[in-house]
């Protein structure tokens, strides 16, 4: 590990950086592209090369800074996506280059893992940890939390099971868990980054319709 990857102002930049792609992370995945527009601009501001980088850094950083210039611009819900996939990688690439992936999984828990539930609301919480912890395995990167995110999502009883009232919702909400039960049996990182992308995608299209104005 090197002494800049322990120096305190790295750590606080890196840190403030893990935070922003978790709300470009979040704001994405719930279709709103004006908001993950507007940040990503800001965010393409403060990733400004610093010599004081070890040179294994750089190219990781590079494709941070391409894909939220994308991001800034991005056009649909899919090239949102899978730029904020290519951002998680580069994050993981750059956390193994320093050799402090064991340091990064640390700061990112997100809590007991949900209970499966039977109703839709339990199902949400469930997407959603669930999709953390997938994100978390590209970021750290840490293996382990891949397996863990896909196999609850493979555990999830039917959308269509646990609201039979609202089929089309369930529908969105079961094509969000065939992506995730198609990832749990991907292993290599290019797959995995890919179906990141995908997973992302199938959330912000499911948020935008559930919140499109009725009638």
């Amino acid at each position: 590990m090197s002494a800049v990857a322990t120096d305190p102002a790295t750590v606080a930049q890196m840190h403030a950086l893990l935070k922003t792609t978790e709300t470009l992370r979040e704001q994405a995945s719930r279709g709103q592209s004006d908001a993950v527009r507007a940040a990503a601009t800001e965010f393409v501001a403060s990733l400004q090369p610093d010599p004081n980088h070890p040179d294994p850094w750089m190219d990781p950083l590079a494709s941070i800074r391409a894909q939220a210039e994308t991001l800034a611009t991005h056009e649909t819900d899919e090239q949102a996506a899978s730029a904020l996939a290519q951002i998680a990688r580069a994050c993981g690439d750059c956390h193994v280059s320093a050799d402090v992936q064991e340091r990064v999984a640390a700061t990112l828990d997100r809590g007991a893992t949900p209970a499966l539930g039977s109703t839709e609301a339990d199902a949400m919480r469930v997407h959603d940890w669930s999709t953390q912890r997938m994100w978390d395995s590209l970021v750290a990167p840490d293996k382990d939390r891949w397996v863990e995110g896909t196999t609850l999502f493979v555990l999830l009883p039917s959308c269509v099971d646990l609201d039979p009232a609202n089929e089309e919702h369930a529908l969105r909400c079961d094509r969000a868990r065939a992506v995730a039960r198609r990832a749990h049996v991907v292993s290599d990182l290019d797959g995995r980054t890919s179906v990141m992308g995908d997973l992302l995608g199938t959330c912000a299209s499911c948020h935008r319709a559930v919140s499109a104005p009725k009638g």
